[in-house]
């Protein structure tokens, strides 16, 4: 259990973090605590979640660029640290659930001490929040409120032992709440024993042989962590006098953070000297030079900015109320890829604000609206009819949609939807009745209803209109749109539907066998499908109620923000052309196209052109090489192969008069498509000296 004071500090945390949703976006991270720089530079964090209820625990990887690459989800509980196993998992103290697990890439458990409780002592753990695997296999873990630092082997045999279990005390042989024991070189283990505001180092035998408990004004408060540095020094959390010190073998304070973070409950000195922190005050992790200046921290590794736009949709007149979310820095020059959100129910865009805010700084123009009638789109409150979601929401989505890929600062080849719900309605219709105008690479679909048998009232669902009424459920059926989006289609699905009155999960069958390419046995025209993560299941299937998908885990349904996070970033990093090779004069580009199996066999013209972008022409495909600009040579003409790829390769010819910048892109044809046509994602590129 979480003690007195554990609880006071976090209760004030709380107060701070987890306010009601109406006030504030789920966070990417809620109480921070162990940190880790990998070899790869990336930033492993133990992110504790919320106390009270329990949820949203989990470890996360970021980039040092902020953008979030690797999450492991599962039932956590207040998780305090994690290591990695160097083979793709970590190892999790997971806290207040009372048990250390490791877990591969995907959060499936592979060894879980519960599965060896009790222990050879008879004892359980109770409240473990560090856990460190040894190159023996063994597992060395502070077992907080059993007073104690066990070494165990898998098999639960406890090898060694500090402390007397459940027995706080402050002598030479107990420890008194203890966190984030350390094995170190030589044998001995480090250990922050907390509660007697002291750090310890202990030999094998359980001699302790340094202490460092300063008394009067330097006296550590509830110290948390504490690393021998390799120095000699060691280097103090002081939790509860929010600094961090590095102390010499003496005890005397050579380097001190102070007045930067508040709670911290890890520090880490990295190589280059500068000390990662986590903040748990700050719900961030921040870096920190050897002046206390914070030189990196995440969230809020990237600015971001947004502004409030007002869209017209043609079909109702009503300018629709609209944020425009994007890195500070985005522009012209540095142009992202961008996505829409569309809300469920009968709900206004609005909500996504704060959500919003945090994916722009993974990287993305996000953008969210109030369809008509909705949230601030009523024309000054003179229209607020209800469309649900209809062609006439369906057309405001598609005037949204071209606002955005006309953005200078707007990757016009990388736009994607990410639906809510019965939002999924709006998303699919819009899309195939404006099949790529603009071009819309990949809509991500989070547990949309299929038809009016899920969202008409009579059935559960929050649509006022009777089954039986045809006319107006022929605008209003994802089922009937969805096999005519010529975008990819990833449909998000927990075991347990949100909607209580979806009990089989029949809508996500639904709904991804229409999308599914006729190829693969569907009946839609997407070249690319899958239901949830790619660790779940293989793109392109088919499934029945019987031999259903394999769905997300109910139990990882709080981590609904970092999941759609990560499929928008699988997503937006998909192209389906690219380039390389020697991109100077006289060398040679390689343009790989791949367009999934479903292309088998069609043809396609290549190009290359001056500029930055495409020229639209309407009817023939929305997106569409600058004819009037080509580098002639460079027209092709071929067949895809069988797995819906080509490599075209291009000389760039000798001369300085080459270097530019060029754009290319491929029109090939696609049955399903309205014009019969479709494009490969266009490629911008620069030619320049070697």
């Amino acid at each position: 259990m979480v003690r007195h004071l554990e609880i006071a500090v976090y209760l004030l945390l709380l107060l701070v973090i987890f306010l009601p949703a109406s006030g504030r976006a789920e966070f990417e991270i809620g109480v921070p605590h162990d940190v880790d720089r990998l070899a790869n530079g990336n930033t492993l964090i133990t992110d504790g979640g919320s106390l009270f209820p329990a949820r949203g625990s989990r470890v996360i990887e970021v980039s040092p660029e902020g953008v979030l690459k690797a999450a492991w989800l599962l039932d956590l509980d207040f998780a305090h640290n994690a290591d990695p196993t160097g083979t793709g998992g970590v190892f999790v103290s997971d806290t207040g659930n009372d048990r250390v697990v490791e877990v591969d890439d995907s959060g499936a458990i592979l060894w879980n001490s519960d599965d060896h409780s009790p222990l050879s002592d008879g004892s359980s753990l109770r409240y473990p929040n560090d856990a460190n695997l040894l190159p023996s296999g063994a597992i060395v873990i502070t077992d907080r409120d059993n007073h104690r630092i066990i070494e165990i082997d898998r098999y639960g045999n406890i090898l060694w032992q500090f402390g007397v279990t459940g027995v706080p005390g402050g002598d030479s042989t107990h420890l008194d709440g203890p966190h984030n024991a350390d094995r170190l070189a030589g044998g001995n283990t480090l250990v922050a024993d907390s509660n007697n505001d002291r750090i310890l180092e202990i030999d094998p035998t359980g001699v302790v042989v340094w202490q460092y408990s300063p008394a009067g004004p330097e006296a550590l408060r509830w110290p948390r962590d504490a690393d021998r540095l390799d120095s000699g020094n060691t280097l103090i959390t002081d939790t509860a006098n929010s600094r961090i010190i590095e102390v010499d073998p003496g005890g005397t304070v050579v380097w001190e953070l102070a007045g930067v973070v508040g709670l911290p409950y890890d520090a880490d000195r990295l190589a280059d000297g500068n000390t990662l922190v986590s903040d748990s005050d700050g719900s961030r992790v921040v870096e920190v030079d050897s002046s206390g200046s914070v030189v990196w921290e995440y969230p809020g590794t990237v600015a971001t900015v947004y502004d409030e736009v007002w869209i017209h949709n043609p079909t109702s007149g009503v300018d629709l109320f609209t944020h425009v979310h994007k890195p500070a820095d985005a522009g012209p020059d540095k142009r992202y890829p961008a996505f829409v959100f569309v809300p469920g129910g009968s709900g206004a865009g609005q909500h996504y604000h704060f959500e919003a805010e945090q994916k722009a700084a993974e990287g993305f123009v996000v953008v969210h609206f109030d369809p008509d009638g909705r949230g601030s789109s009523t024309n000054g409150g003179t229209y607020t009819v209800e469309d649900y979601c209809g062609y006439l929401q369906q057309d405001g989505l598609h005037a949204v949609l071209e606002y955005v890929a006309a953005l200078p600062e707007v990757d016009y080849n990388n736009i994607g939807v990410l639906s809510g719900s019965y939002g999924i309605t709006m998303a699919s219709g819009a899309l195939a009745r404006y099949q790529d105008d603009p071009p819309v690479r990949y809509l991500i679909d989070n547990e949309g209803p299929a038809d009016r048998n899920d969202t008409a009232s009579v059935n559960g669902g929050h649509v006022p209109v009777d089954p039986s009424n045809n006319a107006f459920w022929a605008e209003r059926e994802a089922a009937t749109f969805m096999p005519d989006v010529l975008a990819r289609y990833v449909r998000i699905q927990t075991e347990v539907d949100h909607n209580p009155n979806i009990t089989d999960n029949h809508h996500a069958v639904m709904l991804n066998n229409a999308a599914t390419h006729t190829a693969f046995g569907g009946s839609g025209i997407s070249p690319w499908t899958r239901v949830n993560r790619d660790f779940e299941n293989s793109p392109n299937q088919t499934y029945t109620i019987a031999d259903p998908a394999l769905w997300i885990p109910e139990s990882q349904s709080g981590h609904s923000h970092v999941l759609d996070t990560l499929l928008l970033l699988e997503c937006a990093a998909a192209p389906t052309m690219t380039v390389s090779g020697d991109l100077t004069p006289g060398g040679t580009a390689g343009f790989a196209i791949g367009l999934g199996e479903a292309m088998d066999g069609q043809p396609f013209r290549f190009a290359v052109s001056f500029g930055d972008g495409p020229t639209v022409i309407p009817g023939v495909t929305t997106i569409h090489l600058d004819i009037d600009r080509l580098v002639s040579m460079t027209l092709q003409q071929d067949v895809l192969d069988s797995s819906g790829s080509a490599v075209v390769s291009v000389p760039i010819p000798a001369g300085s008069g080459i270097i530019n910048t060029y754009y290319a892109q491929a029109v090939y044809r696609h049955p399903g498509a309205a014009t019969g046509y479709s494009a490969t994602t266009g490629v911008a590129f620069e030619v320049a000296n070697p």
